[in-house]
């Protein structure tokens, strides 16, 4: 019982110690922003976020922060990222002082406004039960709960002419907890980014959007034409064309951006797939529609009102076929915490994410990449791999058919499969799925299989990609004696090719022989990030 007893002083005391340290944070000096100064007029934003040792929570904090100023039409330059590839730290702690350094950087380009974050992470017990139970003589007490993060921001944010900042605030936020209904045992806890982002919203909503218009166009327009669906026109029956052009709007900043590419012609076409919680059906009702539009990207637009808040896979919220012009979205929920301020720069990364696999863009292990193919990190940068892809199909990409885009892709991913050297990035699945996208049309596989490898090669440049692409159709077709076949021709042609190596042990193990598939997956070890495999 005085166990009892003092586990609940301890919660208590705990409890009330967060609270005296949010109320000193609070104490400190907040500066509102005035109501002559014109933000607007501003273009050009730095940031800067002071190292607080937790290199995963800086990065989200640098993404959250990004993706807020962007959203309202800024500009933003990130100096924790030049300040590291120009191998300088900045040892001041105080903001002002911090704020000169970025200044007197002459390889950081000039901006209007500077931005400067202390964050704090901790951590505080909440309890998600509690009973009493009163008797005689004593009472008996029964508590759960669970430590989640805790976020304590100091930001301070500085004209480039001015020496006191135009705005500043201290703001303490904790990790909530959600359930679906009050007798749930099942609870979903915020990720770190939507604490972020709770606290942005909160305390820069006096920050207007950008007045500066940047008419600058990319280089690659495509052409997008919205198929949407009955479930989504339903949901938002007055705005779900203005909600779509929003979400348009923020997909191009990051598109024109990082790949020079925009979405333009926008087309608005009524769709009824008769949505049945598969997207792999819907996806494939849309790529067989006679709407189909040449010349244009096709977005089927659905609703999944099963997703509610407890989504992590983004196959849930979106897929696409590689090198094809078709991919299908729902509408995503957002933690009611987050409020819908965040909604559309959701729906727009997942658009975003779902137009590079068409373009050819693989999952990537990387949760710093919009590629990750996991939601919950609020990823929106490219990685070098994608790029590289990307790169090599979006020109003319609207005017060729899939056949056309194979070649320069497969002659891509060849040399992607070894940056940077480390033989780790997965293409024979991506390569798999092209050919039976196309053979869905030309039938150059089943309908005349002693052409196979002839019509193979004239589309892939490469022997030992050949093989081991039509050995994981023969695998995926439970042809193991042939699936073996031709992984161990692949192999022989390349003896480095350690995902032909893994495929081989799992064919292998599928057919009963465990000696051999341990000897193969020793050999596949360079491929480092398995997980990844099987995940498009």
């Amino acid at each position: 019982m005085r166990l009892k007893v003092l586990l609940i002083l301890t919660l208590i005391i705990g409890i009330i110690l967060i609270l005296i340290h949010s109320s000193c944070s609070s104490t400190q000096s907040n500066v509102k922003l005035g109501p002559d100064f014109k933000f607007s007029d501003k273009q050009i934003i730095t940031t800067y976020v002071v190292p607080s040792g937790n290199i995963e929570k800086d990065e989200t904090y640098i993404r959250v922060l990004h993706l807020d100023f962007q959203a309202r039409g800024y500009k933003v330059i990130d100096a924790n990222e030049i300040l590291k590839i120009n191998f300088e730290k900045i040892t001041a702690t105080n903001h002002r002082q911090i704020a000169d350094s970025l200044q007197s950087k002459n390889y950081l380009p000039s901006s209007d406004i500077y931005i400067i974050v202390s964050a704090v992470w901790d951590s505080a017990f909440v309890l998600t039960f509690y009973s009493e139970d009163r008797y005689v003589y004593w009472k008996k007490y029964q508590f759960a709960g669970m430590n989640v993060p805790t976020l304590n921001s100091r930001v301070s944010i500085y004209d480039r002419s001015m020496r006191d900042p135009i705005k500043s605030y201290t703001a303490s936020d904790t990790t909530y907890l959600l359930s679906e209904n009050d007798n749930s045992d099942w609870y979903y806890r915020e990720y770190p980014w939507m604490v972020i982002a709770k606290q942005l919203t909160r305390e820069l909503e006096d920050i207007p959007i950008c007045s500066i218009v940047d008419n600058k166009k990319a280089t690659n327009q495509y052409k997008v034409s919205f198929l949407v669906d009955k479930s989504y026109r339903e949901a938002f029956p007055d705005t779900w064309m203005k909600r779509l052009q929003l979400r348009t709007l923020y997909a191009n900043d990051i598109l024109r951006s990082q790949l020079d590419i925009e979405l333009s012609q926008l087309e608005f076409v009524e769709w009824n797939s008769n949505f049945d919680r598969d997207l792999k059906n819907s996806l494939e009702k849309l790529y067989q529609s006679t709407t189909s539009n040449p010349g244009s990207l096709q977005i089927g637009i659905t609703l999944d009102h099963e997703l509610k808040r407890n989504w992590t896979d983004k196959s849930k919220l979106g897929i696409a076929y590689l090198l094809s012009t078709d991919a299908a979205i729902t509408a995503q929920p957002s933690f009611p915490s987050i409020g819908q301020y965040w909604n559309p720069i959701e729906e727009s990364i997942t658009l975003v994410h779902e137009i590079a696999h068409i373009l050819g863009a693989i999952h990537v292990p990387d949760n710093n990449s919009i590629m990750y193919p996991n939601a919950g990190t609020l990823s929106y940068e490219f990685d070098e791999v994608n790029k590289k892809i990307i790169g090599a199909t979006k020109k003319n990409f609207l005017k060729q058919s899939t056949k056309e885009r194979l070649i320069p892709y497969s002659e891509e991913l060849l040399k992607v499969k070894d940056y940077p050297s480390d033989n780790s990035n997965p293409i024979i699945q991506a390569t798999s799925s092209v050919i039976q996208l196309i053979d869905q049309r030309s039938k150059i596989i089943y309908d005349n299989p002693d052409k196979t490898f002839s019509n193979m090669f004239r589309l892939i440049p490469d022997s030992a990609l050949v093989f081991a692409v039509v050995g994981y159709l023969e695998f995926k077709d439970n042809n193991n004696k042939s699936a073996i076949n031709s992984f161990i021709r692949s192999i022989e042609i390349n003896p480095d090719f350690a995902e032909a190596h893994y495929y081989l042990s799992l064919v292998f193990r599928k057919d009963g022989n465990d000696e051999q598939a341990d000897l193969y997956k020793n050999l596949a070890k360079p491929y480092s990030k398995l997980w990844i495999i099987d995940r498009y």
